[in-house]
């Protein structure tokens, strides 16, 4: 990818900027963005970015919530920050066990007690 390809992405994903705009900003044609965009590579390097910014986030929010919990003027809210960084390691750590893919189970159920019995015994032709 180019620097200005690179440059435009980084607007989208780190500026929260709209796809012509971040493509303007980094001098950057639009019709090419619009191409680019199609493109895999181009989307997985756009998701990694915005992985990349939301971890980022992570430790500011933390830092915001202590503030929110140690406040006196809304004590509301004081308890809903305080309750949300208790509750946080554990959320993390059980979400990071879930896998969610397509699929299909099927559950099979016998209900009888004993396994069903199958009658082999040959029919004779009546003559």
């Amino acid at each position: 990818m180019s620097a200005k390809l690179t440059a435009a992405l980084d607007n989208m994903a780190l500026k929260g900027m709209r796809w012509q705009d971040a493509a303007i900003n980094a001098d950057y044609p639009t019709p090419a963005m619009w191409k680019a965009l199609q493109l895999n590579h181009v989307q997985a390097y756009l998701r990694k970015q915005r992985e990349v910014f939301r971890s980022s986030l992570v430790d500011r929010a933390t830092f915001r919530m202590i503030e929110l919990s140690e406040q006196d003027d809304n004590r509301a809210a004081a308890v809903t920050a305080t309750a949300k960084l208790l509750n946080e390691p554990d959320q993390e750590h059980s979400q990071g066990n879930q896998r969610h893919a397509p699929g299909l189970v099927v559950q099979i159920i016998n209900s009888s007690p004993q396994p069903p019995t199958i009658d082999i015994t040959p029919v004779q032709d009546e003559e």
